[in-house]
C-alpha cells in the first residue's frame, strides 16, 4: 500500500510520483490515465493512437464505429473475456483468436468516452497484450504487446530551421529524425510529440508543471512493506535529487520499510523514510546522501 498527498503539486505529478513508488509508471489513453507496468506505461499512448490512425486510413466506411468516442463501463465481477467479448459484438467482430483471455474478476468501472482502439488497447493491455485486425474488420488476432512503438510526424518550421533540427536532436536524441527543407520528420512516443509540439508553439510543460507561489511544500506519505532504495530512488527523481549512498549501507536501502508522515518538510519526509532501516539522510542542496 503506497499513499501519497503533496501541497502545491499537479494532479498528474502526485499521481506519477505515487505510480513510480509502487514500482510502475503512468500512460495516457484519451482522457484515461493508465497506471500500470513500465514497459507497458510507456508504450500504450503511442500504441492508441497509432491503432486509431491505422483503422481511420484502413476503414473510412466504418469511421463511426471505429473512432467516435464511446464511454467504457462495465459491472463489479465482470470478467475480462466479458468486456472484451462486448467490445468485438459492438464492432462486429466475429472471430478473435488464439486463446481466450486470462480469468479475473473485475471490479465496476465507469471511463470516460474513448474510441473503439483506445477501449480495446485499455483492456487488453494489463495481460499484456495487443491486437491486430484483418483486412475485412471481422477477424481480430490477439498478438504480443510490442517492445517498442513509433510514432512518425512532420514538422514545417517557419524560420531557423538548423536551429530547431539541433534542439530536437539534443532534447529527444532516442528519436528517429529527417530533415527536408523546412520539414522535419520526428519518429518517437506519443507523449514526446506533445512536448515537440509545446516547443513549437513556444510553451513549456516543464514551466506549467511548477507550483504557484513561494510556500514551501509539504508532504502527507504513507508507505507499506517497499523496498527502502525504491522509494528514495522514486522520491529523489521526483523532487531533482541525486542519492548518494556511503560505504556499506546501499545493501541496508533494500530493506522493505514502513512509515508515515503528515504535512512534512523534505528534511522530515526522508528522515521518516530511512529511520526504520538505522540510516541518516542529509540534504545538501541537489544531493541526498543516506549514511548511518
Amino acid at each position: 500500500l503506497v499513499n501519497l498527498d503533496v501541497t502545491h503539486e499537479k494532479l498528474i505529478d502526485v499521481i506519477r510520483s505515487t505510480a513510480r513508488l509502487a514500482q510502475a509508471d503512468v500512460g495516457f489513453v484519451g482522457s484515461v490515465v493508465y497506471v500500470g507496468p513500465s514497459h507497458v506505461a510507456q508504450r500504450i499512448a503511442t500504441l492508441a493512437e497509432l491503432k486509431n490512425r491505422q483503422l481511420a486510413e484502413r476503414f473510412p466506411a466504418k469511421h463511426r464505429t471505429f473512432l467516435e468516442p464511446q464511454p467504457l463501463r462495465w459491472d463489479a465481477l465482470s470478467t475480462p473475456q466479458v468486456v472484451f467479448d462486448s467490445l468485438m459484438h459492438e464492432a462486429g467482430i466475429s472471430h478473435v483468436h488464439p486463446e481466450k483471455l486470462p480469468h479475473d474478476l473485475w471490479p465496476a468501472y465507469d471511463l470516460p468516452p474513448l474510441t473503439w482502439a483506445e477501449r480495446v488497447t485499455l483492456v487488453l493491455a494489463g495481460f499484456p497484450t495487443s491486437w491486430q485486425l484483418d483486412d475485412a474488420a471481422e477477424d481480430l488476432k490477439l498478438i504480443g504487446f510490442p517492445p517498442a512503438v513509433v510514432l512518425r510526424e512532420t514538422y514545417t518550421i517557419r524560420s531557423g530551421v538548423a536551429q530547431r533540427y539541433a534542439e530536437l536532436e539534443q532534447l529527444f536524441p532516442q528519436a528517429f529524425l529527417k530533415r527536408d527543407g523546412r520539414d522535419i520528420t520526428v519518429g518517437t512516443t506519443l507523449e514526446d510529440h506533445w512536448k515537440i509540439r509545446d516547443m513549437l508553439n513556444g510553451k513549456s510543460r516543464s514551466a506549467e508543471s511548477q507550483p504557484a507561489g513561494p510556500a514551501e511544500k509539504r508532504y502527507t506519505l504513507t508507505v507499506q512493506n517497499q523496498p527502502l532504495k525504491a522509494v528514495l530512488a522514486a522520491l529523489a527523481q521526483r523532487l531533482g535529487l541525486a542519492v548518494e549512498y556511503a560505504d556499506g549501507v546501499e545493501d541496508a536501502a533494500g530493506e522493505l520499510v514502513s512509515f508515515s508522515v503528515q504535512d512534512a518538510s523534505r528534511e522530515e519526509l526522508f528522515d521518516a523514510a530511512v529511520k526504520p532501516a538505522g540510516l541518516r539522510a542529509t540534504l545538501d542542496g541537489s544531493s541526498l546522501r543516506i549514511d548511518r
